[in-house]
């Protein structure tokens, strides 16, 4: 897998949207392809509960390191998902 752009979600880039096996930004723009619908789904899932930018509601600080939800993906499952340039 192997991508050209590495240009992060922007926090008006979201929520994302799993269409088939691409995975689409709010205004529509492929952002990955996915090994299949259901993993699609579950990627735009999982991108669209950590949100950047997403205010914590539960009074509990963030200790999580600043990270692209979509890089942190990839680190634990980089077969699945093939990013578009």
């Amino acid at each position: 897998m192997t991508s050209s752009s590495k240009k992060p979600l922007e926090p008006e880039d979201f929520p994302v949207d799993a269409e088939g096996r691409k995975i689409k930004k709010q205004d529509g723009t492929p952002i990955a392809d996915a090994e299949s619908p259901a993993v699609a789904a579950e990627i735009a899932e999982r991108l669209n509960e950590t949100k950047p930018g997403a205010k914590k509601t539960s009074g509990q600080p963030d200790l999580q390191p600043k990270q692209n939800p979509l890089e942190s993906l990839l680190t634990t499952e980089p077969a699945l998902l093939r990013i578009r340039p």
